[in-house]
């Protein structure tokens, strides 16, 4: 515990004299959600007190200063939509406790957090958030390589399985290709723009360890995140022949590399057990929305109320249903649903405008690259409801309101 109190006495210090570096920070470590301790019984990580403190130190400059009137909140309304459902899901839940915790830690930090960014940050600011973002992928990605060619330990049972799965510094495999599938999507961007050579560099880097990072995890789902943003920027780039060299060379590589051949099959062929798996709790889930149609599940309610409605050849018993429009129906309602798209949405919108503005058109479009890639991942995952995903969800989306008009 005291290297942990340590630790967030130096963030303090930092957020309180350099309070953008310290916002940077976070975004660096994302991963720290996995530093758990209990206060008084209860449990808290690493990553929320640092979003706690940070905003806690930018609302003591907003009174100091006396610029209330000056806070910006873009998406307002479909904000307080969005949270009052999430509060509803808590009371729906069949465990009061754990839905409380997750509207904490999935709703309530990672928007205020984003409230800071949208108000604390500056257009010149945005470059550490980005940069943040890329040496946090290098490093998962390191790790994973690390375990991969046996210099680090990596987690059973992942890595006695044929093939062998890297998990990197979280507790499964999946979590790397949802952690770095948005990351990947943003620095392709860089990559199919006009750039400063060291940018193309660094952004190659974190691209090409990403891949392999998620090559050696097997998250097969990741590559559809991917593909679709590779297949958008191959559309919206003005520089077409890198992204299809790029696109080209993946191809290749499932073509060559027979291990890559052998997912592809098995997954368009729906044979291989995970796609099953999700098809047959697809099944369940709607039987589940039928139901429950306007209120869902609640907040951590699903894996017991999908007990009475799963199919009787699926043993599994899941914490969400592994498509983001069933994850956000099922844990928050049908208007949470609505609420989230709605966002989407707007976020779509605002970086078409940035781009059509020339306001920092290149992130703007790297962004909505990363939201291509994060939905399309999504549709056979659970893209939000973790940690650090939310809070890099918040993150990409507050980015294209900092520097921009008044909104």
């Amino acid at each position: 515990m005291i290297p942990i109190i340590i630790g967030l006495f130096i963030f303090a210090l930092i957020a309180l004299f350099r309070l953008q570096y310290s916002i940077a920070l976070i975004v660096l470590l994302l991963p720290t959600y996995l530093i758990r301790f209990t206060i008084f019984g209860i449990p808290f990580t690493f990553l929320e007190w640092m979003i706690i403190i940070v905003f806690v130190v930018w609302l003591g400059v907003v009174a100091v200063n006396g610029s209330w009137r000056q806070i910006r909140l873009p998406l307002k309304w479909l904000l307080v939509v969005f949270m009052l459902a999430a509060t509803i899901a808590i009371f729906v839940s069949s465990d009061h406790r754990a839905a409380l915790g997750l509207w904490r830690a999935y709703f309530i930090e990672p928007i205020l957090f984003y409230i800071v960014i949208v108000n604390a940050l500056r257009s010149a600011n945005r470059r550490w958030l980005v940069w943040a973002f890329g040496l946090s992928a290098l490093g998962v990605a390191g790790v994973a390589l690390a375990q991969y060619f046996g210099w680090m330990a990596s987690s059973e049972p992942w890595i006695s399985e044929t093939p062998k799965r890297m998990a990197s510094i979280f507790d499964y495999p999946n979590a790397v290709g949802l952690y770095l599938a948005p990351i990947i999507g943003l620095f392709l961007t860089f990559l199919a723009t006009k750039n400063h050579k060291w940018n193309y560099f660094l952004s190659g880097l974190i691209v090409l360890a990403s891949f392999a990072a998620i090559f050696f995890a097997n998250t097969r789902g990741a590559w559809l995140g991917i593909g679709a943003a590779l297949l958008f920027l191959a559309l919206a780039s003005h520089r077409k022949k890198i992204v299809w060299l790029i696109i080209g060379l993946t191809v290749a590589a499932v073509l060559i590399i027979p291990q890559l051949r052998h997912t592809a099959q098995s997954v368009v062929s729906v044979k291989d057990t995970s796609t099953d798996v999700r098809v047959v709790l697809w099944q369940g889930t709607w039987d589940l929305l039928k139901a429950h149609p306007i209120l869902g599940a609640g907040l951590a309610g699903f894996p017991k109320l999908y007990d009475q409605y799963r199919q009787i050849k699926h043993t599994e018993l899941l914490l969400y249903p592994h498509n983001i429009l069933f994850n956000f129906w099922v844990e928050i309602g049908l208007l949470g649903l609505l609420a989230f798209v709605g966002i989407l949405a707007a976020a779509f919108n605002k970086g078409r405008q940035n781009i059509r503005r020339g306001r920092s058109p290149v992130l703007s479009l790297g962004i909505i690259t990363a939201l291509i890639a994060l939905i399309v991942y999504g549709l056979v995952e659970a893209p939000y409801f973790k940690n650090d995903l939310a809070v890099q969800f918040w993150v990409l989306v507050g980015l294209l309101w900092v520097g921009s008009e008044r909104s």
